[in-house]
């Protein structure tokens, strides 16, 4: 059955663009996580790292071999750890610029536009029903959405099914690739040592 088969290739694309949007998450979170332990441990690199609005906690993070004294103390890797899982919860736009900007890394324009659309498309495949949202618009500052088809572009607009084609997810797995790569050759000219970026 036509529609049948039409609905399983939807899922399988829908799903794997979810894939890469993970992938690109957890990217940046690991990047991230290196670059906090590196800035908590002399920032030998210079790192011009923000934080995020972490609430501290500091009962995990009191050091129990200072015995009587560890009330009056946090470890320092309490802290990484506070402040890495509030990263983890940041919008991805705060993500990307806090990690980018913390080495003065710049990714093409349109290559930021592409992949910021794809994770805005997948929020709204996870947080309404699969269609496109007004509020994911007007963050893309656009009225419709253009994806690539076989058959050239397919335009999405407010309210609408979100489509997915082999094509765009392609473009979009090229672009993460090209994200990845260029961060690793800017940073690897940035600091010191390769253990800060994350491996792919």
């Amino acid at each position: 059955d036509q529609a049948v088969a039409t609905r399983v290739k939807d899922t399988l694309l829908a799903h794997n663009q979810g894939l890469l949007i993970r992938a690109l998450n957890e990217f940046l979170d690991d990047c991230y996580l290196r670059f906090l332990i590196e800035a908590m441990n002399g920032n030998r690199a210079k790192l011009k790292l923000r934080k995020s609005r972490v609430q501290l906690s500091p009962p995990q993070e009191l050091d129990e071999d200072l015995g009587d004294e560890s009330q009056n103390w946090l470890t320092v890797q309490g802290v990484i750890s506070d402040m890495w899982r509030a990263y983890k919860f940041e919008p991805y736009k705060s993500k990307v610029e806090m990690l980018f900007k913390s080495v003065d890394f710049e990714l093409e324009r349109q290559a930021v536009h592409f992949i910021a659309k794809h994770v805005l498309l997948r929020n709204c495949v996870q947080h309404h029903e699969g269609h496109l949202d007004g509020e994911s618009l007007q963050q893309l500052g656009l009225v419709e959405v253009r994806v690539k088809s076989a058959a050239g572009d397919v335009v999405i607009s407010r309210g609408k099914p979100i489509l997915l084609f082999k094509e765009e997810l392609a473009d979009l797995s090229s672009s993460l690739i090209k994200l990845a790569t260029e961060f690793d050759a800017h940073v690897w000219k940035r600091v010191s040592a390769r253990d800060y970026v994350a491996r792919v």
